[in-house]
C-alpha cells in the first residue's frame, strides 16, 4: 500500500500530465537510456517553450485516458521522456536534434501522436522531413504571387508585341514605297 504522500505526488503528476496533454497538439517520446540527469535538464532549458517530462508508463496510461492521445496506450513500454508540443512542432524538433548533436547523442524517437494518429519512430522521422507550417505558407504565398507576376508580364507583352508588329509593318510599308518610287 502506498503512503498518502506518495499517492498524492502521483495523482498530482497525473493531473499535471493531463493538463499538458490538453494543451498539446503533438506528443513525442524518446528513450531516456544514455541520458544523464544533467543532459535532460540541459534539453529542458534549451527547449523552454516545449515541455519535457519523464513519466512512468503506468502514470502516462492514466493521464492519456479520455484524451486524443489515448491511441498511444498500447505502445507504452520502456523508459520514456515525453515532448509535449503545441502548434507548429517542427522548429522544436529541430532544436531538439541540434541540442542532442551538441551532446553527441543520436536522436531516436520511440513514437509520437499527431492528430490522434500514432507514429512509430521511423514514421515520425519521415513526417518530420515534411515542410513546416511556415514553409508551406511561404510556398503557397510564392505560388500565388507568381501567378500575378506571370499575368502582369503576359499582359505587358501584348501591347509590346503589337507595337513591334506595327513598327515592322510600317518599316515594310516604307520599304515598299521606296522600291515603288525607284
Amino acid at each position: 500500500m502506498l503512503s498518502p504522500l506518495v499517492l498524492e505526488k502521483k495523482q498530482n503528476l497525473v493531473s499535471e500530465v493531463t493538463e499538458l496533454l490538453n494543451r498539446s497538439s503533438v506528443i513525442i517520446s524518446f528513450p531516456t537510456e544514455g541520458y544523464t540527469h544533467k543532459e535532460l535538464s540541459d534539453l529542458r532549458r534549451k527547449l523552454a517553450e516545449a515541455k519535457i517530462k519523464v513519466v512512468k508508463n503506468t502514470l502516462m496510461k492514466r493521464a492519456i485516458e479520455g484524451t486524443p492521445f489515448q491511441a498511444l496506450q498500447s505502445n507504452l513500454s520502456g523508459t520514456n521522456a515525453w515532448l509535449f508540443l503545441s502548434g507548429d512542432f517542427k522548429p522544436f524538433i529541430e532544436q531538439f536534434e541540434t541540442a542532442n548533436q551538441e551532446n553527441k547523442k543520436e536522436v531516436t524517437f520511440r513514437y509520437g501522436v499527431i492528430d490522434t494518429y500514432v507514429f512509430s519512430g521511423d514514421e515520425l522521422k519521415r513526417v518530420l522531413q515534411l515542410p513546416s507550417k511556415k514553409e508551406l505558407i511561404a510556398q503557397i504565398a510564392f505560388a500565388i504571387q507568381s501567378v500575378h507576376t506571370q499575368l502582369a508580364a503576359s499582359i505587358h507583352q501584348v501591347p509590346t508585341k503589337l507595337a513591334r508588329a506595327i513598327h515592322l509593318a510600317k518599316g515594310l510599308d516604307e520599304k515598299k514605297e521606296d522600291e515603288s518610287s525607284e
